[in-house]
């Protein structure tokens, strides 16, 4: 059985089509209450001090690396937007640092690729709507001030990707959508697919070693999509929103037991996030729902994969 076989068998099983129906009515809503409560200037015509001006520049972008989640979070974005307003897809790389690969074409990052695969398939299913990706190609910098207290590899790595994301001269909207939350609600990470593997015991010892997992990364979304994230976008003027953490939405996710979000048995790019990529397919996305997880430090290629994450960095 082929992959998209097997999502069609998976979306007619009665639990899971109920399942994703919720997921589509809180998830719609979410990015409905802040897409519509947008302000009706974008950053341009707001410097001209002109409120009667008709402005139809995009005011709303989204941090784009072309995965699932924030191909899903576009899509659903395109219905709460005028059809004459552009959206802007942001995709930020990095030069390569000390230690990688540097023979692939210089801004030819994971992430790079991944965004044109995806503003493909946007294109193709909301043909009248401009889907404007800006690529930012970028050096390393230090925002440290932003990112403090945190200190480590990947909050320097995580902090410097939406810093430069958000900064990009090119834009005009003041609200960001972004896919926080989303990894570590459907299961995202690759450690969780470690820890299922590592784990010794039954299959009920499997689902509590990843639940765990969870719940260590959960712990931690106040200090970092919350907290980090937010400073380091909002230093550049937007309005950081994240659709996945709303509580109502949340609340659904978390209640789920592992084995209802992914599945481990099925290979990378189709059992992690199962439950998200489920949904993916069924509103219409085909390519994205196959393509595997990067994390953003290594889909940008801002870090090293050789680099300890929970280190200190260098340049905190």
């Amino acid at each position: 059985m082929n992959n998209e076989d097997l999502y069609k068998n998976l979306i007619a099983q009665s639990e899971i089509k109920e399942t994703l129906s919720i997921i589509h009515t809180l998830l719609s809503d979410s990015i409905k209450n802040r897409v519509k409560n947008t302000a009706p200037l974008c950053r341009l015509c707001l410097q001209q001090l002109n409120i009667s001006l008709a402005c139809r520049h995009a005011k709303l972008c989204i941090l784009f690396s072309g995965g699932i989640d924030c191909t899903i979070l576009a899509l659903l974005a395109n219905q709460n937007v005028p059809v004459n307003e552009p959206i802007e897809l942001i995709n930020v790389a990095f030069e390569s640092v000390k230690g990688q690969n540097i023979s692939e074409k210089l801004w030819d990052v994971p992430y790079r690729i991944t965004s044109l695969v995806s503003v493909n398939e946007l294109k193709q299913l909301c043909p009248e709507r401009h889907w404007n990706l800006l690529e930012v190609n970028v050096t390393r910098s230090r925002i440290k001030h932003l990112i403090y207290p945190l200190d480590t590899v990947l909050d320097e790595s995580l902090g410097c990707a939406f810093w430069f994301a958000s900064h990009c001269f090119q834009s005009t909207a003041r609200v960001a959508l972004n896919g926080s939350g989303a990894d570590e609600l459907f299961v995202g990470y690759t450690r969780y697919r470690n820890s299922f593997k590592r784990c010794l015991g039954n299959d009920l010892d499997h689902q509590l070693a990843v639940q765990n997992e969870l719940e260590v990364d959960w712990q931690r979304i106040s200090a970092r999509n919350l907290a980090r994230d937010d400073r380091v976008i909002a230093d550049n003027g937007k309005t950081a929103r994240s659709p996945f953490i709303e509580e109502n939405f949340v609340k659904f996710i978390r209640s789920l037991e592992v084995y209802q979000k992914c599945c481990f048995g099925f290979p990378e790019g189709v059992g992690d996030k199962l439950l998200l990529r489920l949904y993916g397919y069924q509103i219409g996305l085909r390519d994205v729902v196959y393509l595997r997880k990067r994390a953003i430090q290594f889909g940008s290629r801002i870090a090293n994969k050789k680099q300890n994450a929970t280190h200190q960095s260098d340049y905190l």
